[in-house]
């Protein structure tokens, strides 16, 4: 260890602390170290050596089970998603068709139903997200 002296403000007084040596690397064994062949045969490598891990420990069945589900869940929210959009357009759909309806009775007795008016009045004021 080295030691170094720091002057505090107008004191004369020193501190000394002592800075430690700058340590060593570390070095991994030589199975450790990257190979240089392709990034094809690392990853197909590593896949076989992380299948062979969980079939030992009687995961891959669960693993498997796990990687399918998360599929299956992808492909239904997506199916949802869709649902949502189109059933959000028809009800704006039909929210239009109604005011003009109602709209239209308006202008042709010159009023319209007391159920009229509030379908009317509450259509006006509804915004969609």
């Amino acid at each position: 260890m080295k030691s170094s002296e720091v002057k505090l403000g107008g004191n004369e007084s020193k501190l000394t602390r002592e800075i430690p040596r700058r340590h060593r690397k570390h070095r991994h064994a030589k199975s450790h170290k990257k190979k240089h062949s392709s990034g094809l045969e690392v990853s197909t490598d590593r896949f076989r050596r992380t299948a062979t891990v969980l079939r030992c420990s009687g995961l891959l069945q669960i693993t498997t089970s796990i990687s399918q589900l998360l599929h299956e869940n992808e492909k239904l929210q997506s199916e949802i998603d869709k649902l949502k959009y189109e059933t959000k357009e028809h009800s704006i759909q039909l929210q239009r068709q109604l005011q003009k309806n109602l709209e239209a009775e308006r202008e042709s007795n010159g009023t319209c139903s007391q159920e009229g008016q509030k379908l009317l009045t509450k259509l006006s004021q509804f915004k969609w997200n």
